[in-house]
């Protein structure tokens, strides 16, 4: 006869299953086989299983508990006593009627039960499975390229971390080659990037037959790629690396036959030793792509080692810094505007704003090539401070232009993190919108997930000041960085913006597919706004329209354009909107 504490405890059961929710309560006796002595009967809706089943005879709870989770939920459960811990969550696998397994959250405390002299486990099993398999695809995106499955740059620079402390330990030697593709460009101008894309797959694929299982192959940029090889002996090291690569010269000098086209590209290769030409992943990865670099430039040799002396490419870098100071003392900026449209109503509803620099000799330079100098030299910090002053100066103009339609409603400009992080950075953007006089509804801040959670709160008090004001929030490239529930749930933010690389391959890579599906019902559950990047085909609209996307970007619709050209297509676009309300009247 149980005791009435026993009884309490049988009865939590029952109240449970009366109150009912997705939550499943569980009672185990804890003994050297943990058996289930009683489970709310919603225990179908989570395994497929009948109550009764699991309750007949005792049934041990290690047979329904995935083989690889049982040992750390046991210790699990031990620490937990032995800490005298009043409660605990632990996640494992379940097995399902049907032969699958679902992810649990187990949360629980262990009591005892008077008179009978019995531990036991009480507590919830909540089904997490779709969220783990979310965050797993989240962090599988932070650390690998989405395109060729290899590690990237984030995840290669904790590897290489890794082996410079073993290097000490072990006393062997590594080395990182880093690796440009010549030529790889011209695939993608005159083939198209389907053709560019599958050419990297192929790259990869023969790249991983060079090396041993040691070592690691990684991408780090559009067409580039770094062999780290690990343990090598002292002695033989330079001669193991010319050998890898020559051997890998040879093999990308092959020709590639990806859909009947024949396609022949080289590699240029810039070789750096870990512990010798740096001692960390940011030095070692530097002074190797500018040994790669200079490798690109030598038409005699695909292949350099970094040598101190090497200061072509600080001269180059010093050049863009240099022709950068005099580009914003002299304005040789603009601005060109890409079109964000109502999925629905194919209405511009706003626009981002990107920068251009106009060289004066060198014309038209990629942000791609100076920004990042820019922002490594500080540069970064005046070149914001122009885009946001004539960013707000063009929303001037349009909210002065009587024919502007009403579905127009905002302008984002790209926040970066030197500039967010300023201390001054709220007062400068309220001098701006004072001096433009703009109505600050009409501005959109895109700041990147870094950029936030590098000083959560300081990110949250900022963002709290301008949004004050009326401007709104949007995190730009979601998907590629931390992408976590907790910064979304923290942070102030009214746009999530997908990343292009999702919505690139989504209509034949189901996992794209599935995850921005995800971001969407996500995105609405949260009441947030959401506008996709990159859309360029039909498909890309349809799939987004039918799962509720609200916008879109992308050359589908239109490219950046200078805002005169932007502007026109913004006044047509409400002309032949007013033309349709006059026809279907």
């Amino acid at each position: 006869m149980f005791s009435r504490n026993y009884q309490d405890i049988l009865q939590w059961i029952n109240v449970s299953d009366a109150i009912g929710g997705s939550a499943v309560s569980c009672i185990i006796e804890l003994n050297r086989d943990p058996i289930i002595v009683d489970i709310s009967s919603n225990i179908k809706d989570l395994l497929g299983y009948q109550r009764e089943d699991l309750l007949d005879n005792g049934i041990s709870i290690s047979s329904y508990i995935n083989q690889e989770d049982i040992k750390d939920l046991y210790l699990n459960i031990y620490n937990t006593l032995l800490l005298r811990k009043k409660n605990h969550t632990i996640s494992f696998r379940l097995l399902c009627f049907d032969g699958t397994y679902k992810v649990v959250d187990l949360q629980y405390k262990c009591i005892k039960a008077k008179k009978e002299d019995k531990l036991l486990l009480i507590g919830y099993l909540l089904d997490t499975t779709k969220e783990r398999s979310f965050q797993k695809r989240v962090d599988y995106l932070t650390y690998f390229d989405n395109l060729t499955g290899l590690v990237n740059r984030e995840k290669i620079k904790i590897i290489i971390d890794k082996e410079l402390q073993l290097n000490i330990k072990t006393q062997t030697a590594s080395a990182l080659l880093y690796l440009d593709l010549n030529r790889f460009k011209n695939v993608n101008d005159t083939l198209g990037h389907d053709i560019g894309d599958k050419l990297l797959q192929h790259v990869s694929h023969r790249l991983k037959s060079c090396i041993k299982d040691q070592d690691t192959l990684a991408r780090v940029g559009d067409d580039e790629f770094v062999i780290l090889l690990s343990s090598l002996n002292e002695k033989t090291l330079y001669s193991h690396v010319e050998i890898i690569a020559k051997r890998v010269y040879k093999i990308l000098e092959r020709p590639f036959s990806i859909d009947d086209n024949l396609l022949h590209i080289t590699t240029s290769i810039g070789v750096a030793i870990l512990g010798v030409d740096g001692n960390s992943s940011d030095e070692i990865l530097k002074m190797a792509d500018t040994a790669m670099y200079l490798a690109k430039k030598d038409q005699d040799n695909y292949f350099r080692y970094y040598q101190s002396n090497m200061r072509e490419n600080a001269q180059v870098n010093l050049e863009v810094e240099n022709d950068l100071r005099v580009a914003i003392k002299e304005q040789q900026f603009e601005l060109y505007y890409q079109p964000q449209v109502d999925v629905t109503s194919d209405q511009i509803i706003g626009a981002e704003a990107l920068i251009r620099w106009h060289h004066p000799v060198k014309g038209m330079i990629s942000p791609f090539k100076f920004i990042s100098i820019a922002e490594e030299t500080g540069l970064i910090i005046a070149i914001s401070e122009w885009v946001l002053t004539e960013s707000c100066r063009r929303i001037k103009e349009l909210q002065n232009e009587p024919n502007c339609p009403s579905s127009f409603k905002k302008i984002s400009v790209n926040i970066s993190s030197k500039q967010f992080a300023q201390p001054s950075f709220t007062a400068d953007v309220k001098k701006i919108i004072l001096k433009s006089g703009i109505d600050p509804s009409f501005l959109e801040l895109e700041v990147t997930e870094g950029a936030l959670i590098s000083n959560l709160e300081d990110a949250i008090e900022k963002m709290h000041i301008l949004k004050k004001l009326g401007i709104k929030f949007s995190i730009d490239d979601f998907g590629t960085g931390y992408s976590s529930l907790t910064y979304l749930k923290k942070l102030p933010i009214d746009i999530i913006k997908i990343d292009k690389s999702f919505i690139t391959n989504m209509h034949a890579d189901h996992d794209d597919k599935i995850l921005t599906q995800t971001i969407i019902q996500m995105s609405q559950n949260l009441r947030l706004g959401l506008i996709a990047e990159g859309v360029e085909k039909v498909e890309h609209l349809n799939f987004l329209q039918e799962k509720g996307c609200e916008s879109y970007q992308g050359y589908f619709f239109s490219k950046p354009l200078p805002f005169n050209e932007f502007k026109a297509l913004l006044l047509s676009n409400e002309v032949e909107e007013l033309e349709l309300l006059r026809y279907t009247a």
